[in-house]
């Protein structure tokens, strides 16, 4: 093999290394250049949804209130009974009328529901979410989270589920959020700091989160053994090209 082809196959061999590797970039969170700009949103709580499933507590000092309503006394810490948000937004309360709470933050309805439940007397209402997580799914561990507190980020649903494997595309990160005019999907880069106060930095309840693959994640390598793999490759398959080649043009000359 003369000097030309071993350039021409030294080249070769480069050439798909350095488009096989991953870039630190690619992955690297909190960049400020070179990525999109996202508009700050002043942090609202979720309001509650058709569909929404509430688990309801009465506490009250008189313990006949308490069980009408299907409650313990003001010490137990069990779970009150579960009401799904009908079409028409209200929740059906036993010996009380429908009470609209869709469109409320649960401590506006457990208000609301404490004024309609007044001529029971001086009582307290505790409202809590029955459906409580998100999902994830896509380059990730996939599953189902809870959300165990009231506010919850991006980046910590991610870390719940593991974060973004090597091969997720961190430049479009969708998000499919249930909202009173139906679902609304929103795309972004999570590699973004101005992700940080933007309308998708806080999860909320029902998030689907979908995490797509790199176009080019097939070709690509993620660590030393591989880059080692595929050089091996590269220049086996170049010899046995170039000895075909040769082997070919020896049988025309004969």
């Amino acid at each position: 093999m003369n000097k030309l082809s071993k350039h021409i196959i030294t080249i070769f061999a480069i050439t798909i290394i350095l488009q096989s590797c991953y870039t630190k970039r690619e992955n690297t969170l909190l960049l400020e250049k070179r990525v999109p700009e996202y508009e700050k949103v002043n942090y609202e709580a979720y309001t509650i949804q058709v569909n929404d499933e509430l688990t309801m507590r009465i506490i009250s000092i008189e313990e006949d209130v308490s069980q009408l309503f299907g409650s313990n006394t003001n010490n137990s810490q069990q779970n009150g009974n579960v009401y799904r948000v009908f079409q028409d937004s209200t929740i059906d309360i036993p010996f009380a009328n429908r009470i609209k709470v869709a469109g409320l933050t649960l401590r506006q309805a457990q208000q609301r529901i404490k004024e309609e439940l007044s001529s029971f007397g001086e009582l307290d209402v505790r409202l809590a979410f029955v459906n409580n997580s998100f999902t994830i799914i896509g380059e990730s561990s996939r599953g189902v989270f809870n959300i165990d507190k009231d506010k919850i980020t991006i980046f910590e649903a991610l870390a719940m589920a593991g974060n973004i494997k090597i091969t997720g595309d961190h430049k479009n990160v969708h998000l499919i959020r249930e909202t009173a005019e139906g679902p609304k999907i929103f795309t972004f880069d999570i590699r973004s700091k101005d992700i940080i106060d933007s309308e998708f930095y806080y999860i909320q309840p029902n998030d689907i989160i979908y995490i797509d693959k790199k176009k080019s994640s097939f070709f690509k390598v993620q660590s030393y053994s591989s880059v080692l793999g595929v050089i091996s490759s590269v220049i086996t398959f170049s010899l046995t090209i170039w000895n075909l080649v040769l082997s070919y043009g020896n049988m025309l000359k004969k």
